[in-house]
Formats: C-alpha cells, structure tokens, sequence
C-alpha cells in the first residue's frame, strides 16, 4: 500500500491499538504507534526479495546453458572413447582371423 504525500511531507505509518474499557462509562482507551520503520523494512526486504528472485531465475538459466555446454564434449569423448574400443575389437577379430590356420 502506497500513499501519497503533499510536497515537503513525508509519509507515516500509524497503527491504533484500541480497547474498550467495561464500565457505566465505557470508555475507549487508544494507543497510536508509529510503525514507520517496520513498513520501510518491510518494503526493502520484499523489493530484496524480488531482486533476488530474477536473480535465481537467471543463475538457473546461465546453469542449464553451462551445464549443456558442458556436457557436449564429454558426449564427443565418449562417443570417441565407444569407436577406439569398437576398433579395437574389430583389430583384435582381423589379428585373429589373419593369424588362425587356413581351412
């Protein structure tokens, strides 16, 4: 909630506690508490929060980004890795097959 002050004022926050007092009188007893603090705290810690949220998202889509281009070379490696050892099974079987007697 925001409130609109006229130039050279400034904005206050009150909260008024009430009570009435039993009695043939009753009376009502008011307290009036400036809580103007406590609202600017508040309204720095929600604008905190919001920054830190757009924050988060951005540290999540800059680590889904890293962490993809990351991967990619050890798919290559492995891929690499996967066809060095296909290969040399397959040098392997040609070595065996060239060194076994003829039928």
């Amino acid at each position: 909630m925001r409130g609109v002050c006229a130039p050279g004022w400034s904005r206050v926050w009150l909260l008024i506690v009430d009570a009435i007092i039993p009695g043939p009188n009753r009376q009502i007893l008011a307290r009036v508490v400036d809580v103007t603090e406590r609202k600017w705290a508040e309204e720095q810690l929600q604008s905190a929060m919001k920054n830190l949220r757009r924050a988060n998202t951005e540290l999540e889509v800059f680590a889904n980004f890293v962490a993809h281009d990351l991967y990619e070379p050890l798919r290559k490696v492995a891929g690499y890795a996967q066809l060095l050892a296909r290969g040399c099974q397959v040098s392997r079987n040609v070595i065996r097959m060239s060194t076994s007697p003829a039928s």
